[in-house]
């Protein structure tokens, strides 16, 4: 959903431009979700890059719709429960973040609990 009620900075819209770049990492024989909404622009993009994709303004905390794999841009503020949220649903996903993330100490203990 918009986090627009909790922090601006988190409202953070990527262009199509950054997802070109990397889009030879994101397979197109998969049904993407893109959780975090913003201003929906990422469904467009996507589909003219030749994606089926999933882009509501729905709660990623609550709803879950059939998907093979999550494509975003998450909310920055919100990363710690985003990422124990990813580890309960257990399906591939990738995420544009700030480097800095990994070497937040709870995200090195969230690698140790995943990878042990």
């Amino acid at each position: 959903m918009s986090f627009t009620q909790d922090k601006d900075s988190d409202n953070y819209a990527t262009d199509k431009m950054a997802w070109e770049i990397i889009e030879k990492f994101i397979p197109k024989d998969k049904v993407i979700w893109s959780p975090f909404y913003c201003d929906g622009k990422q469904k467009e993009y996507f589909e003219e890059m030749g994606y089926n994709i999933i882009h509501q303004d729905k709660d990623f905390f609550s709803y879950v719709p059939e998907y093979d794999i999550i494509v975003d841009n998450p909310p920055f503020s919100k990363m710690k429960e985003i990422c124990f949220k990813l580890k309960e649903l257990d399906k591939p996903f990738i995420l544009v973040a700030f480097s800095k993330v990994i070497l937040m100490k709870w995200f090195k203990n969230y690698l140790k609990n995943i990878y042990k």
